[in-house]
């Protein structure tokens, strides 16, 4: 009689990769952090003890001595001076702050998410989950003057977060897409990539989806060459579908209106640019930016400045050029690293190249979306992808539950 090997028994949480408890508790934050208030669940702190007790039990449970940790210092550094700056040099520590909060939270996001990347098929698994949330936040959509946003209190209610939210989600089905992948699933694929393009459509926001455009050319590298009529089919018969589609007439007609529109960003950049000039060294402190307020410059000279939709500014005029600099450095290797990681075909990893071309281009745009856990993946797979992609990451990076 032939004999039937099962694979190992789990008797306790013990017996199951530290990696996907902690992909399960990850993916449980963010859906209870984006949905808890619009559901009428949220207890105070609650996401925060969730957030800060996970990253901690990931520094436990990871061998930091295997991985690259220039991502992790970077993070921190950049956080540490733009948070002591504020507190030390203008006395402004308020930790709800728009300007504040998000940097306190920045570096146990990338401590729980860092390692996870390492794990075949995460970005994948991490896209879904986001469409799933965007689905259950879709009910709370209202259009306004034309654009879509959502009034859920869920971190993502601005047009342009939720576009670029929706975005990413399409740029990894569009990578995803050129890999190994049976019919069935690239059917449901090409569905959510549907979806989500309507309602990126819906909110006429130009900037993310000229960042999802310039990211998928990128992401063109890695196209094997017997995929190349495919590609050209999808160039070639794509934009006649949504011309022809009634559903996305009216989103064409909005785009068309809004091109040339002016929305006044090249005054807040020229602004910036100069009261950066006036004060380069230690910015202004964040409570002066942002509401349309006016910054008086060492000379004399009032400047009028809004939000200044742009993180390297943001950064530069609230703390001045000490965080910049690591920050930009930060990105400078990650593109370096994602230009000479091209993976294989086979490969269950995706191209870095293009996220992080995608993350940049929104942190052009936008004040704190680098920040955003889709942002801090970007970023991070390019940090750490190019050493273990070939090596079991439950193997490699997780220690054993057993030693608990």
């Amino acid at each position: 009689m032939n004999s039937i090997v099962k694979g190992p028994k789990i008797h306790d949480l013990r017996d199951i990769p530290f990696g996907t408890i902690q992909e399960f508790l990850f993916h449980g934050w963010l859906g209870y952090s984006m949905l808890s208030v619009y559901f009428g669940i949220n207890i105070q702190y609650m996401g925060t003890i969730w957030l800060f007790g996970l990253a901690a039990l990931t520094l436990l449970m990871i061998k930091w001595n295997q991985i690259n940790k220039i991502y992790l210092v970077l993070v921190f550094t950049v956080s540490a001076l733009h948070i002591s700056i504020q507190a030390i040099v203008y006395g402004f520590m308020p930790l709800q702050s728009v300007y504040i909060q998000p940097f306190t939270l920045w570096l146990p996001v990338a401590i729980i998410i860092y390692p996870l990347v390492s794990r075949p098929g995460f970005v994948l698994r991490h896209t879904l989950v986001m469409f799933f949330i965007a689905i259950l936040l879709s009910p709370s959509i209202v259009n306004l003057a034309g654009r879509i946003r959502l009034t859920a209190l869920s971190g993502i209610d601005n047009a342009n977060d939720f576009a670029a939210w929706m975005s990413f989600i399409v740029l990894v089905i569009w990578l995803q897409s050129w890999k190994k992948i049976n019919r069935k699933k690239q059917i449901i694929l090409l569905f959510i990539a549907f979806i989500s393009i309507y309602f990126i459509l819906q909110t006429v926001s130009r900037g993310a989806i000229i960042a999802l455009i310039i990211s998928a050319f990128v992401g063109i590298r890695s196209i094997p060459r017997n995929r190349w009529p495919k590609f050209l089919f999808i160039i070639l018969f794509s934009p006649v579908t949504f011309l022809l589609l009634p559903i996305f007439q009216q989103s064409i007609l909005l785009y068309e209106n809004r091109l040339y529109e002016d929305t006044g960003r090249l005054n807040i950049l020229e602004s910036s640019i100069q009261a950066i000039e006036k004060n380069p060294v230690m910015g202004y402190g964040i409570d002066r930016i942002g509401g349309n307020k006016n910054i008086t410059s060492p000379l004399g000279n009032v400047i009028p400045l809004s939000s200044p939709h742009d993180a390297i500014s943001l950064l530069w005029l609230s703390s001045g050029v000490f965080p910049v600099i690591p920050f930009i450095l930060m990105w400078i290797l990650a593109f370096i690293k994602g230009y000479k990681y091209r993976p294989p075909f086979d490969s269950p990893y995706l191209d870095g190249l293009p996220l992080v071309t995608f993350s940049f281009l929104i942190t052009l745009i936008s004040n704190a979306n680098f920040m955003a856990q889709w942002a801090i993946l970007s970023v991070g797979f390019c940090y750490l992808i190019p050493n273990i992609y070939n090596l079991s990451p439950d193997k490699f990076i997780y220690k054993s539950n057993r030693n608990f």
